[in-house]
């Protein structure tokens, strides 16, 4: 494992910025801090989402990585109004390159003055692929399958190598429109159907998930979502995590609940 701390940048002095273990690079949650602690550009959401996103450059490329690497991208923002803003920044510096996306408003970061955070995961493509076959099965391939809604800002789920993640899911039809407004159980079922296609298009099923986050909006509701998503796996019990969320756009649109996945697939 190598540790990722590139110099001129802010690091925690609890943790590392990030990590590179295989050719798997995870980085610690990047707010907009100088290097001695400070916030950079209080509550100027554009200019700190600039900052956040050339100390994620630095930290992949000290993984040998760039942002074109990125499989995984997760922004904790919040004000709703400055989603727009925070949007186009990432954009910019992606480039054509799409990763899957979860957006967590949240309510607030540890300072008034810190307006978003943004983690990322890349997977460092190899340089000595000994074959043809062996190149192909490392370049990042995205996954929209073609029935279920696809974001047009990112993809719905990506595959590097033997990897599959997906964007967090919400309960949307093919239109954008949402299924069964503030009915927990059948949003779950819509969206774990949704990961099964993302999942199959990329060569996994539910049984390859090593990694479930599901984000709901009421406590009352995890009983029925747990109870829908389990029939779904069945006899496997992946590592999960869940995180309640305070979302007044979630409340008017009556969503209760996203989920993300992360899978590994057996074979190639």
């Amino acid at each position: 494992m190598k540790i990722l701390n590139p110099e001129g940048w802010y690091h925690s002095p609890k943790y590392w910025s990030g990590v590179k273990a295989g050719n798997l690079i995870t980085t610690a949650g990047r707010v907009a801090k100088n290097p001695d602690g400070s916030v950079f550009a209080p509550s100027d959401t554009k200019r700190q989402a600039v900052h956040i996103m050339e100390s994620l450059k630095a930290v992949l490329a000290e993984g040998g990585a760039t942002l074109g690497d990125v499989v995984k991208v997760t922004t904790y923002y919040i004000d709703n109004i400055d989603w727009p803003e925070i949007h186009e920044i990432r954009e910019r510096y992606m480039g054509g390159h799409c990763p899957p996306h979860t957006g967590i408003k949240v309510e607030n970061l540890g300072s008034p003055d810190i307006k978003l955070e943004i983690e990322v995961m890349a997977v460092v493509r190899s340089t000595s692929a000994d074959s043809p076959k062996e190149e192909m099965f490392m370049k990042a391939r995205s996954l929209n399958p073609a029935d279920i809604y696809n974001s047009p800002r990112y993809y719905s789920g990506i595959r590097s190598g033997n990897l599959v993640f997906t964007a967090g899911r919400i309960p949307l039809d093919r239109s954008g429109e949402v299924v069964a407004p503030n009915d927990a159980a059948t949003q779950t079922e819509h969206i774990m159907t949704d990961l099964e296609k993302i999942l199959a298009e990329g060569g996994a099923r539910l049984q390859d998930v090593v990694y479930v986050h599901t984000y709901f909006l009421h406590t009352t509701d995890m009983p029925k979502i747990h109870e829908v998503r389990q029939q779904f796996f069945g006899d496997y019990y992946p590592p999960h995590t869940g995180t309640k969320k305070v979302d007044a756009d979630w409340e008017r649109r009556g969503i209760r609940l996203e989920i993300e996945v992360i899978a590994v697939v057996n074979g190639t």
